[in-house]
């Protein structure tokens, strides 16, 4: 009996009581995000080892700098590393991904100017479901690159276009780009010869 007390006990405290323990704190998600990103954060730690959380906050007691780095700090001083966390600080404009230990292959700059913030300027009242799409777009990548730098993958993601479409689009835009470019440079001699 005693034993089956212990084991119970172990057990209890392997599983956490809140369900929303990758989403410290939470300003805009719905439900149905929070369980996504509950689900997707579970399947990254089993296979990598790294905790991902979000942090989604409307507004701090006061503005500045200062104030929000108390704040990341505040949060970050309890977690356990290996760990990333998307912070989004309404109030301040301001999105932030920290990642402890570093990972030189990922650049959280990139995941915030290429994944998060082209949703956020479709909206320029930042309601709430742009946000959200936003932090879950940003999350989506950010689990995507922790994964495939420790050579796992995450079939539950959210779907990150694997196929070279967007380098195919960009690289052909730019060689029309450049044969317009050819045409008006060879107009422009060849218009100068005949004269």
């Amino acid at each position: 009996m005693k034993a089956l007390y212990w084991l119970l006990l172990l057990w209890s405290s392997l599983i956490p009581l809140n369900a929303n323990h990758y989403v410290i704190s939470n300003a805009f998600l719905n439900q149905k995000s929070v369980d996504f990103v509950e689900k997707i954060s579970s399947e990254l730690y089993e296979k990598t080892g790294v905790r991902l959380y979000i942090v989604s906050v409307d507004s701090l007691q006061a503005e500045g700098k200062q104030e929000r780095e108390k704040f990341k700090t505040s949060i970050l001083k309890d977690l356990n590393k290996p760990y990333g966390v998307i912070f989004f600080i309404k109030s301040h404009k301001k999105i932030d991904i920290v990642l402890n230990p570093k990972i030189d292959s990922i650049n959280p700059d990139t995941i915030i100017t290429e994944y998060m913030v082209p949703i956020l300027m479709q909206d320029k009242k930042l309601s709430n479901p742009a946000i959200s799409a936003s932090i879950l777009n940003g999350y989506a990548q950010l689990a995507e690159e922790i994964a495939n730098h420790f050579h796992q993958e995450l079939p539950e993601n959210i779907i990150v276009d694997k196929s070279g479409a967007k380098n195919f689009v960009h690289y052909t835009f730019l060689t029309m780009l450049g044969m317009m470019f050819l045409l008006v440079i060879g107009v422009y001699v060849f218009g100068r010869k005949k004269r």
